[in-house]
């Protein structure tokens, strides 16, 4: 796509044709075609039956699409993501490292959670190279695995239990709905920091279940 004109190039409002508009928003006319016909872009039709595009509509389709500033985005998909991170949960609970938690096992899970999104969220803004955090991010990894062990949960439950993280947390940045557009570096960063933390959290789960202090535990 072409360069995104200011807001301001689109106070004074004229009609554009269909072959107009698309190359206006740096696009093939049949792809405007389609967008129009499904309602994601506002058109008119000529009494002669020729689609007109309105250039202030043409304005507010683009500002809706400029990428976001990284940290408001990431500040909502943050949010956004925990949200979907509960509907999960509360759609599925019947895991089967869930049920193997009772009350008070659950709500320490949780509040581990939380912690584990709080840190994600310093892991993932962090303008440069965020490896100055990767220790603390691996101490959480073998708080959060001795609290599985201690709770009773088989390492591959606990695994389980961070898989199910992941995957929530990639569908949030995969389909990240009203949140605001991210820009494909700003995707990419995400993704690979998303992959990174998760598999910095899984190996310190994983070597705090290899400690000798922990004996093996018993099988049901």
């Amino acid at each position: 796509m072409g360069s995104i004109p200011a807001p301001t190039a689109w106070m004074e409002d004229r009609w554009l044709t269909l072959a107009d508009a698309a190359r206006t928003l740096g696009i093939h006319a049949s792809t405007l075609r389609r967008w129009a016909d499904r309602g994601e872009i506002p058109v008119t039709t000529t009494v002669g039956g020729h689609r007109r595009f309105a250039a202030s509509d043409l304005g507010r389709f683009l500002d809706a699409r400029r990428p976001a500033p990284a940290s408001d985005a990431l500040t909502h998909w943050g949010e956004s993501a925990l949200v979907h991170t509960r509907r999960e949960m509360q759609g599925h609970p019947h895991e089967a490292w869930l049920d193997a938690l009772d009350d008070g096992a659950r709500a320490r899970s949780r509040e581990m959670g939380q912690r584990l999104m709080g840190l994600l969220m310093r892991y993932i803004s962090d303008p440069g190279a965020p490896t100055h955090l990767e220790p603390e991010v691996r101490r959480l990894g073998h708080a959060y695995g001795e609290a599985s062990h201690v709770s009773g949960l088989s390492l591959s439950l606990t695994l389980q239990a961070t898989v199910f993280f992941r995957d929530a947390l990639f569908e949030s940045a995969l389909h990240p709905a009203g949140q605001p557009f991210l820009a494909p570096d700003q995707s990419v960063r995400l993704l690979r920091r998303l992959n990174r933390f998760v598999n910095l959290v899984q190996l310190a789960i994983a070597e705090t279940y290899d400690a000798p202090v922990f004996a093996p535990l018993p099988r049901p």
